[in-house]
């Protein structure tokens, strides 16, 4: 008996049921926390932008009018609300972090989705009510502390806080419910916590108009951000019109025009990239482009510039993606509706594109075809490269393509090959040249653009025109005139230059001569050395092929040239004269523009106002040919001289044969002119010997003879001369033997 009592005496059977109690509370609360514990292991830098739609889902649940405000100043980030307030049940729900969602037309359907909002912090504090038999307590600064990053502590917070809610529903203050509203206020610990609320605010107005289009549930959406300017988007409508839903969303100041499609059998919804003035915009980059109500974040790289919402979307666990091809069996059924709603949403998408776009601003901004094949899921990449082809498919016949004149197929189109496109200085004059040879490019503000995009699409295309179809062009055109665009010609050759092309001249007619026919630049083509302009004129018209091979002077560039200078041009000019002009040869024989160019050649003269004998006799020459006397020099280059004696000797051989054949009547009238050019060149050491052979001495007769068949007469008087005639020869009379008085 007395070890009974002792035995009795000593145990403390209240304190033995308060510890049973705590421990079965431990037990019960450990999966709780440890559910918590991995789920905080998954948050990542894409989770700051899931944690906004899952406080937006959760409040939509809420209610059928939601309204929230995402408040980012004063350095932190609070979530309010007017959905209905707590009930015991959800409050402790949300400390066990547990779903308390039993009907299954609700939006929200993963009680761990929660978790992605800790990446605000581990800490938050609510404002609220507490619906409790009918009436509401106030709940103020109501503190989730999450932070203990082991199980035993976590669990221990996890009962505080459910104690906590025991007691406001014993002694809580009774408020009235007309004033219901909920805000969440995170408390961020750290610098990542602070980044992700940062990051969760970059994308956020881009989203705003977008989810009140999709969510009926959701009405208007305020906006405070770190400066505490706030913007409000309030949804006024969403309206069909001929086939296209418009939602109206206003804020303040503006009113935004949501675009969209529907299909209501399969509940998908398509929203356009269409802005109030029927143009194209591209959606930001960092917009999801599935949405199951909600941005599916992850999913910024879905591989179109159309957005796909459907509320049968079976989204992956991590909500950053939809199921579409895997080998997990488990998720089979889900792949095949998923590939069946995007199937169907791609087929409401080709019908609004082929309808539409050629009435469509800056239709480009339809055509991104970009989806994703070379992941590492050899499945999921080869779903996404059939999707591409179907896409590519139809895109190519639609009328996306912007030309200077029209809208055309992409299949019709000639693309700029990237090739081309490598220097932003070189653009504009690539584009100007492009343009004049072919008009099925895309007009100039967009060409790049459509080079990167059809690249995106990643298909074998002999529509892109690339350098050696612009050089062919180039060539064929035939020369500068025909082009009209020297400057841009000029940009384009020098990039050619700059990206190693260079060899190109040498197998194209590109480059042009002074005359501006393109021509290679190993078929002979130099560079002008100390030829001005008037030996260009002469050689046009006595040797053309000269001009021919001198590369025009803007098109030198830094190419190796051979110079042709004064004395080659001397040596091929003078060459051809002589081959031109023989012994016997008289103006008749050659081209008169030939003899004009020939004369102008030879009046060139380094002394222009000496008296030597070539300039005098030059000057007899143009007189005789009505061609102005004057003579002209060009800059004297001591290295570089032109011979012009050569050509001069055959001027003057040509001139005396010319002369030679003149009628007596001619010469009668020109006996002083004669008299001068013997006078002149007679005696001159070069000139003397062809004076000597060549008839141009008038006899008394005034025919004209050689210098060795003529005689001087002493002083013979006509009657004798006449006896002579009559007598002694009466067909050759005596006079035709002597030489002209003034000639002896």
């Amino acid at each position: 008996m007395t070890d009974e009592r002792k035995i009795t005496a000593a145990l403390d059977r209240n304190k033995a049921t308060e510890d049973a109690e705590l421990e079965s509370k431990k037990a019960d609360n450990k999966q709780h926390a440890d559910k918590l514990l991995r789920g905080f292991e998954d948050i990542d830098s894409s989770s700051a932008n899931r944690a906004v739609w899952e406080l937006v889902q959760n409040a939509c649940d809420l209610t059928s009018k939601c309204e929230v405000i995402i408040d980012y100043s004063n350095n932190g980030f609070s979530f309010s609300h007017n959905g209905k307030p707590f009930t015991s049940a959800t409050l402790i729900s949300l400390i066990k972090q547990v779903s308390s969602k039993y009907d299954g037309d609700e939006v929200g359907k993963f009680g761990t989705g929660f978790i992605t909002t800790h990446a605000f912090g581990r800490k938050f504090k609510i404002d609220s009510l507490l619906e409790v038999s009918g009436q509401f307590l106030k709940v103020k600064d109501f503190l989730i502390d999450r932070s203990p990053k082991e199980w035993k502590s976590l669990v221990s917070n996890i009962i505080e806080q459910t104690d906590r809610v025991y007691e406001l529903i014993k002694g809580g203050e009774i408020v009235d419910s007309t004033k219901a509203s909920t805000t969440f206020t995170f408390i961020p610990e750290s610098k990542t916590q602070q980044e992700s609320i940062k990051t969760s605010s970059l994308s956020l107005l881009n989203y705003a108009p977008i989810v009140l289009t999709l969510n009926d549930r959701l009405v208007s959406v305020e906006v405070i951000d770190e400066a505490g300017t706030s913007i409000t988007y309030t949804k006024e409508n969403k309206v069909p019109e001929k086939g296209i839903y418009k939602t109206t969303i206003k804020t303040s100041n503006d009113a935004i025009e949501i675009y969209s499609l529907r299909d209501e059998s399969n509940d998908i919804e398509v929203i356009l990239p269409i802005s109030k003035n029927n143009e194209a915009v591209p959606f930001a980059d960092n917009v999801a482009r599935l949405f199951l109500y909600y941005p599916l974040i992850g999913t910024e790289n879905f591989g179109c510039n159309f957005l796909i919402h459907s509320k049968n979307f079976a989204p992956i666990d991590e909500r950053n993606g939809i199921h579409l091809r895997s080998t997990n069996e488990q998720v089979q059924e889900s792949e095949k509706a998923n590939q069946k709603l995007i199937t169907r949403a791609s087929e409401i998408i080709f019908e609004y594109v082929q309808k539409y776009a050629k009435e469509t601003l800056n239709p480009i901004n339809l055509a991104r075809i970009n989806f994703k094949v070379t992941s590492d899921k050899p499945l999921l990449n080869q779903y996404f490269q059939e999707l591409k082809t179907t896409w590519i498919v139809q895109f190519k016949t639609f009328y996306l393509v912007e030309t200077a004149t029209d809208h055309i197929e992409p299949s019709a189109t000639a693309f700029l090959d990237a090739e081309l496109l490598k220097e932003e200085d070189s653009y504009a004059a690539i584009y100007k040249l492009s343009e004049k040879f072919w008009k099925n490019i895309p007009r100039r503000e967009v060409a790049k653009d459509w080079t990167t995009l059809v690249g995106e699409w990643n298909v074998e295309s002999d529509t892109y025109k690339k350098i050696g179809d612009l050089v062919s062009a180039i060539q064929t055109s035939g020369k500068l005139s025909a082009i009209d665009a020297d400057e841009e010609l000029k940009t384009f050759y020098q990039y050619l230059i700059n990206q190693e092309h260079g060899a190109l001249f040498n197998n194209y007619k590109l480059l042009p001569n002074i005359k501006g026919d393109f021509r290679q630049l190993t078929t002979g083509l130099n560079s002008r050395l100390n030829l001005p302009d008037v030996l260009i004129e002469i050689a046009d018209v006595i040797l053309p092929d000269i001009s021919q091979r001198l590369v025009h002077l803007d098109f030198k560039f830094n190419l190796k040239f051979t110079a042709y200078s004064r004395k080659n041009y001397a040596t091929e000019i003078n060459d051809y004269i002589s081959k031109q002009i023989g012994e016997k040869t008289t103006g008749k024989d050659v081209r008169k523009k030939f003899l004009i160019q020939l004369i102008k050649y030879c009046k060139i003269s380094t002394s222009p106002d000496s008296v030597s004998v070539p300039n005098r006799m030059m000057k007899l020459i143009s007189r005789y040919y009505n061609r102005g006397e004057d003579l002209f020099a060009i800059e004297t280059i001591a290295e570089d001289i032109l011979e012009i004696r050569s050509p001069q000797m055959k001027l003057l051989q040509l001139f005396l044969n010319d002369v030679s054949q003149q009628e007596p009547e001619w010469v009668g009238n020109h006996l002083t002119f004669l008299h001068e050019i013997i006078e002149t060149g007679g005696n001159y050491v070069e000139y003397k010997k062809l004076f000597q052979t060549m008839s141009v001495f008038p006899n008394q007769l005034n025919e004209l003879s050689s210098q060795n068949f003529l005689q001087n007469e002493e002083s013979i008087p006509h009657e004798i001369k006449n006896l002579y005639d009559k007598v002694i020869k009466p067909k050759y009379p005596i006079r035709g033997k002597f030489s002209s008085s003034r000639f002896c």
